[in-house]
């Protein structure tokens, strides 16, 4: 009965570091793609590598809701304090 339990554990620690693993690939993915999308298409430039990418993240950027900035709003630290 005992030798069941311990298995069962050994079988549970597996599958813990399983999901773990697969957390971290995700994490690990998006921010590449975070990054990727930071290095070229917001500055207007193509992915040397995977042009198609590059133009599925900006439809992607494009769908999204933003928020525009207001007209004549200050948002610079300079001189603010005064």
């Amino acid at each position: 009965m005992a030798r069941s339990t311990g298995t069962l554990d050994h079988l549970l620690g597996g599958i813990a570091v399983l999901l773990i693993l697969i957390a971290m690939l995700v994490i690990v993915t998006l921010a590449g793609l975070v990054l990727a999308y930071v290095a070229f298409p917001h500055r207007g430039e193509d992915l040397p590598v995977a042009p198609w990418l590059g133009e599925a993240m900006n439809s992607a950027a494009d769908r999204l809701p933003t928020v525009e900035p207001e007209d004549g709003a200050d948002w610079s630290l300079r001189d603010s304090h005064r």
